[in-house]
């Protein structure tokens, strides 16, 4: 697939890429912060540079540093 991306010289959409945005930690994986998910008491959110491997639902795909 990378190959014929390269190939055709097909451009990635800049989602494809890390960038900062806001996040909470809860077990163990980082979630976007949302008006559909409620952070829980101790839960903090907090600025951090991630990407997502799939395009989701924002209130069940986690992010990866």
């Amino acid at each position: 697939m990378w190959q014929y991306i390269a190939h055709e010289d097909i451009p990635l959409p800049s989602i494809y890429f890390a960038h900062d945005r806001e996040v909470f930690e809860r077990d163990g994986m980082l979630y976007a912060a949302n008006p559909h998910v409620t952070v829980l008491p101790g839960e903090r959110i907090r600025t951090e540079r991630v990407r997502f491997r799939t395009i989701g639902d924002m209130t069940c795909t986690g992010a990866v540093r």
